[in-house]
């Protein structure tokens, strides 16, 4: 599911924050995204985006992949 649509992205835009949202649209031409990849797209710390991503697995949107330093995050089979 791309969010190429305008109705897509607007329904994301509901429930998501804007960092949220550039990291969903990133998984979808990469293949995985770690916490230190995201704070460096999204310019927050690694606090925020520890919570930003676990946010986005408890909602089902990311599954997360390994423990610890070496977690990746990648999107859910229902968005692929």
């Amino acid at each position: 599911m791309e969010l190429t649509e305008e109705s897509q992205k607007a329904k994301f835009a509901q429930v998501l924050n804007a960092r949220q949202l550039k990291a969903i649209e990133c998984l979808q031409t990469h293949q995985a995204l770690t916490r230190k990849e995201y704070c460096e797209l999204t310019d927050v710390s690694s606090r925020t985006a520890h919570r930003d991503l676990i946010n986005l697995v408890e909602r089902g949107l990311l599954s997360s992949a390994g423990k610890g330093r070496g977690s990746k995050y990648v999107l859910a089979k229902t968005l692929r």
